[in-house]
């Protein structure tokens, strides 16, 4: 956290040696896997903040870290958190098939955890396109709100947070959209990804 923080760069290191002597000591795996991993997620955060960084060479760096994390540590449970930033990055990357082959994993392979139900709920979004879905909830203000009151609209859902900036601008032309088509039954539900409601 300090690392990610910026707060204490030679906390790259120090987890990178940290995880070999805990190798060479003959730790259990789930130890080792667990440090491993601050050590990846640290060196991303690192690398990604360096003024000359070349985000692509970082990000397929990044990628390839966390493959190799998964391929060595396929049941640990921070693999899991491992596929989902690979399924994150796959799907931002515009692979969706891979995207989804990483979430399809980890609901398979980590069933109860936290990491599931999002993955569970990514899986559902990527394959919503052109198909009916559930989707019920209440608005920022408490109202109700069912897709299914909805049938016979041409239904735009936007997932959206206040630090997504692209969002953020696409929200514009969305009240556009919506302005322009609402007689030809067009509407569009917004979906918050923010944890703090006061923040949406």
């Amino acid at each position: 956290a300090a690392v990610q923080s910026g707060g204490y760069p030679q906390g790259v290191e120090r987890l990178e040696t940290l995880g070999k002597q805990l190798r060479e000591q003959g730790a259990k795996a789930d130890f080792v896997a667990y440090v491993q991993f601050r050590h990846l997620l640290a060196r991303y955060s690192a690398e990604i903040s360096e003024a000359d960084a070349d985000p692509a060479k970082v990000q397929a760096r990044w990628i390839e870290s966390l493959e190799g994390f998964v391929k060595e540590y396929p049941a640990v449970s921070d693999a899991s958190d491992a596929m989902l930033q690979l399924a994150i990055a796959q799907e931002f990357a515009n692979k969706t098939d891979d995207a989804l082959q990483w979430y399809a994993r980890i609901v398979a392979d980590f069933a109860d955890t936290e990491g599931a139900k999002k993955a569970a709920g990514a899986k559902l979004r990527l394959e919503s396109v052109g198909r009916t879905i559930p989707l019920k909830g209440k608005s920022l203000d408490g109202r109700p709100i069912d897709l299914a009151t909805l049938k016979g609209y041409t239904v735009l859902i936007h997932y959206w947070a206040t630090w997504c900036e692209p969002c953020k601008q696409d929200m514009n032309k969305l009240k556009d959209l919506q302005a322009k088509y609402a007689k030809q039954k067009f509407a569009v539900i917004g979906v918050n990804l923010d944890n703090d409601r006061a923040e949406a």
